[in-house]
């Protein structure tokens, strides 16, 4: 692209508050023809400014793609040669995607299985592997589970290019969504639990004392929504399916 380009890309343009930037919001909001719609999530989520910085640094999706220390679905030893297994003094130095790699085994299979895309052994890999690029980046925390419908949710928006998925969701990830939401601890999660909280009192003040009344906390029932980013909610994979992610996306 030309410099111009590189110093206002559009995800930087969306959010600098100018009457262009407005004007972009208002048109992705009133939708992106299906056909250029991977090209734009692209470009405004930040994932190809981040792509390409990732990629000056070395840092390469093919490579924490890579499946050459034990390709999935292929059993664990049980333990080493000397069968030293639960030796107390054994230093764990287990790559991370094997850290993450049963759950990611188990969790791929539990992703949007009624949906054509993952109902074919090829589906299923481009998933493993965007979720095996995610637990290995240094700048994320590891694997959580609910990150599978993201991922999933991603490749069939774009039309299973698992590059780009990788990217998009990385870049919401880390630039879109709360610090620490899919942390060990969830902290980022609990901290929006929170936030709902105080805006349902706000909004919608009925609510929030019937809910108080039965002793039922926000978190019991948006947890899920949070952390899945409202992907496991059914009208997602109906014709309304990109509203809510793509307002992750750009506001």
């Amino acid at each position: 692209g030309t410099a111009g380009e590189e110093l206002n890309p559009p995800g930087r343009v969306l959010n600098d508050g100018s009457g262009q930037g407005r004007t972009l919001k208002q048109l992705c909001r009133k939708g992106i023809p299906a056909r250029l719609r991977g090209d734009v999530w692209f470009e405004i989520s930040g994932a190809s400014h981040r792509k390409r910085e990732s990629e000056a640094r070395g840092v390469f999706y093919s490579d924490l793609s890579e499946t050459h220390t034990r390709p999935a679905h292929e059993p664990e030893d049980a333990g080493d040669d000397d069968g030293n297994a639960d030796d107390a003094n054994h230093v764990d130095q287990t790559p991370p995607e094997l850290q993450y790699h049963k759950q990611i085994e188990l969790d791929v299979g539990r992703t949007f299985p009624e949906h054509a895309c993952f109902q074919s052994k090829e589906g299923q890999r481009k998933l493993y592997r965007v979720l095996l690029a995610i637990s290995r980046h240094q700048e994320l925390s590891g694997y959580c589970q609910s990150m599978n419908f993201i991922a999933g949710f991603l490749l069939i928006v774009l039309n299973m290019d698992e590059e780009k998925a990788f990217w998009v969701m990385l870049a919401m990830v880390k630039d879109k969504v709360q610090k620490d939401t899919w942390s060990s601890r969830l902290s980022g999660c609990i901290l929006e639990m929170g936030t709902l909280g105080i805006l349902l009192g706000k909004k919608l003040p009925d609510v929030a004392k019937h809910l108080t009344n039965i002793g039922c906390d926000v978190s019991y029932f948006a947890t899920d929504w949070f952390l899945c980013l409202f992907c496991k909610v059914r009208c997602v994979l109906s014709l309304s399916r990109y509203t809510i992610i793509r307002q992750a996306l750009l506001l």
